[in-house]
């Protein structure tokens, strides 16, 4: 999993988390999200003990553009 906290967030095509699988050896991203932005911590765990994992993300919205804060 990888987050984005610092991006160029004008940009509607910024990705704000991905996550990254291993294929002979390379790295493959897939895209998760763009929205919301600002994500600087994302954390994976069954929250309801149904055996499927969840991310939860957090976010610091310190500096513009806020029109994406929300998914």
């Amino acid at each position: 999993m990888a987050s984005s906290g610092f991006n160029n967030w004008n940009d509607p095509n910024a990705v704000s988390l991905s996550a990254l699988k291993t294929t002979d050896n390379h790295f493959m991203p897939r895209i998760l999200a763009h929205a919301p932005t600002h994500l600087i911590v994302v954390k994976a765990a069954d929250l309801f003990n149904d055996g499927r994992i969840e991310l939860v993300t957090g976010a610091f919205m310190i500096y513009p553009p806020y029109d994406r804060a929300r998914a």
